[in-house]
């Protein structure tokens, strides 16, 4: 099938790792009684605890987890049947007390080595990550973009596909002793509760690569057989546009590329011209279940450019995403992606040419590489789908058939 694949000419999008702590940059080492504060605790469930910094009673008795913080911490483990130092490993985001000294992203940067390493030595099953710094330092190696605080992580257990270990971020203990706040508590319980309920590794069998099940279409007269076909076997599909602005109704709005996803199984990306454009019309006029991120979008450019409504709507992720957490900030395929699917950053480098800029309301969509351009689309239809599939059960709501 000559032409049909292309390889991508864009790099994809994660930042250069650091390898080394930066401990001279730092210079907290220089001023606590702990420097560089090993690991503690046995880890027999394989469970890792990740928490900000060590405290000022951390670093005087020279283990993590003590004082009054750290009983509440136990207290809370053991109602679950863990034992903090026994089934767990404990260590900092910053492995050394800070003291009065600003506990910035600067020096979490800086400190993020040692985590790595850690976790590439241990292969923890579960990571539990306390407040910003201990949330934060985990998810931006994980995601590959930033956490953005940690409320809207709170009760997320994130099947990470780069770790392949569970990350359940909380609230810092800390900040929970100091507010006492009965709801707050709760949530700290709850979401520690729901992590060590986790049993095993995520992808026990290795984590997917989703990216190789996308199909590119340069050749859209095959994009369209394959179209065809999914048409005459029916079942649910997920797809998605790229255009070039945000409404359909511009003068110059132009549909780019789009992908379909057909049952979860088959994904083709392809470009916005040929016999692609009718196949995709009439595929999207079947009665088949069809799923979308915010289908106004997606329902809005196919009635201005097609002519025509989508028939069959059955699931919107943004809108599901609403019902099943109302925090901001979580709706998006890319966040529902990492979230429900662990699946690391794929769009960071691809995002700023789809914003406009200035009075213009186009964007710089024509800049991108196509071979990149339909990876991104075809993984976010891909995405789209599986999310769906997990909101559905995480609601109870009914799948269609051939799910």
């Amino acid at each position: 099938m000559h032409g049909f694949f292309s390889g991508s000419a864009l790099a994809q999008g994660r930042q250069p790792e650091r390898r080394l702590p930066a401990c001279g940059a730092c210079g907290l080492a220089g001023r606590c009684s702990t420097p560089k504060m090993p690991v503690y605790g046995r880890g027999d469930e394989g469970i890792l605890i990740v928490g900000e910094a060590p405290s000022a009673a951390d670093d005087a008795t020279g283990r993590p987890m003590s004082g009054e913080v750290g009983a509440m911490v136990r207290r809370v483990f053991r109602k679950c049947g863990i034992d903090l130092e026994q089934d767990c490993w404990t260590t900092h985001a910053l492995i050394c007390h800070p003291g009065m000294a600003p506990a910035d992203d600067k020096r979490v940067d800086y400190c993020s080595p040692n985590i790595k390493k850690l976790i590439k030595e241990l292969k923890p099953r579960t990571i539990i990550t306390f407040g910003y710094m201990g949330t934060s330092t985990v998810i931006r190696w994980a995601w590959g973009a930033n956490s953005e605080g940690v409320e809207r992580w709170v009760g997320c257990c994130i099947p990470s596909r780069l770790l392949n270990a569970w990350i359940c971020p909380t609230y810092s203990p800390a900040y929970v002793a100091k507010e006492s706040h009965g709801v707050l508590n709760q949530y700290f319980e709850e979401s520690i509760e729901a992590a060590l309920e986790l049993q095993g590794c995520p992808w026990p069998d290795g984590a997917p690569d989703y990216s190789k099940d996308v199909r590119r279409g340069f050749d859209t007269d095959e994009a369209a057989s394959i179209l065809t076909k999914m048409a005459e076997a029916g079942g649910p599909i997920s797809f998605d546009y790229e255009t070039t602005c945000l409404k359909a109704e511009n003068e110059h709005a132009a549909i780019v590329s789009a992908a379909v996803c057909w049952r979860g199984r088959r994904t083709i990306a392809y470009p916005w011209h040929g016999a692609a454009i009718a196949a995709t019309s009439a595929l999207l006029r079947t009665s088949a279940p069809k799923v979308a991120a915010n289908l106004m979008f997606e329902d809005r450019w196919t009635r201005r450019h097609l002519g025509h409504p989508v028939r069959g709507w059955y699931w919107d992720t943004m809108q599901a995403a609403h019902v099943i957490d109302n925090r901001p900030g979580i709706t998006s395929v890319g966040f529902q992606s990492f979230a429900l699917l662990g699946t690391p950053d794929y769009e960071g480098h691809i995002k700023p040419y789809l914003r406009s800029e200035g009075d213009t309301p186009y964007n710089n969509i024509h800049r991108v590489d196509m071979a990149d351009l339909l990876l991104y689309n075809g993984l976010d239809a891909l995405h789209e789908y599986k999310i769906a599939e997990k909101q559905m059960l995480a609601i109870g709501y009914p799948l269609p058939e051939n799910f």
